[in-house]
């Protein structure tokens, strides 16, 4: 059995911005393979896509980024993609992974609120199924602090935080995210900063939706594959 190694990469800022800056930096931007077919246009400048940034014993870097909406009801839907940049030559490695997030309006009785000034809370679930996988098997419970799940189905808590405490839009959204852990109902493994984001309202001010919503982490992942 192979564990993953996850150790954050925090040269590696994934914010969505203009793809139009230099290449100068620790990214590969594909010049000598081409472009890299999985990559996003909005990253491609931003990524890390050849895990340059990571030790000579890490074998690649992965990032996710987080594409739905909040209905009208104030539901949360939309998918995950995961995507792993293998330090290799060219990109017939490189691989993405896609996660359905499907959640509905909740409003748990926090006795200790992990995001007191998130302003929006969804529960659901976050499925990984074999028709999203592109990737050879690769187990996420190291990600998600789960060792009990089933085929990388998971339930979860996403809070979001798309204003300041005086009700003016944030320039980024603040995104956490809580894993169940165990397959224990009353215990879930917090993310308190799982990602940063956009939202945006169909309906300017309108804050409990209809939006568009979107995220990135803060910083790639390098990871590491050993034996058991």
């Amino acid at each position: 059995m192979r564990t993953l190694v996850l150790v954050p990469l925090l040269i590696a800022c994934t914010h969505k911005a203009d793809p139009s800056g230099d290449d100068s930096g620790p990214v590969d931007t594909g010049t000598d393979y081409g472009d890299n077919p999985i990559v996003p246009e909005a990253y491609k400048y931003l990524w890390d896509l050849d895990a340059g940034g990571c030790d000579d014993d890490q074998d690649a870097i992965v990032y996710y980024d987080f594409n739905g909406a909040v209905d009208s009801s104030g539901n949360l839907a939309g998918q995950e993609s995961w995507y792993w940049f293998f330090k290799t030559d060219g990109w017939e490695g490189d691989c993405v992974d896609t996660f359905d997030v499907d959640t509905t309006a909740s409003d748990t009785n926090w006795a200790d609120d992990p995001c007191s000034g998130c302003d929006l809370e969804f529960t659901g679930t976050w499925d990984l199924d074999d028709s999203n996988r592109t990737c050879p098997g690769y187990d996420y419970e190291d990600f998600f602090d789960n060792d009990k799940v089933d085929k990388d189905h998971y339930n979860v808590i996403v809070m979001l935080d798309p204003l300041s405490p005086g009700g003016n839009p944030n320039a980024t959204t603040l995104v956490m995210a809580a894993f169940q852990d165990d397959d224990n109902a009353s215990n879930y493994t917090f993310n308190a900063d799982y990602a940063r984001g956009d939202f945006i309202p169909d309906t300017e001010g309108a804050y409990d939706g209809p939006a568009t919503v979107s995220w990135v982490p803060t910083a790639g992942m390098c990871v590491s594959f050993t034996s058991n």
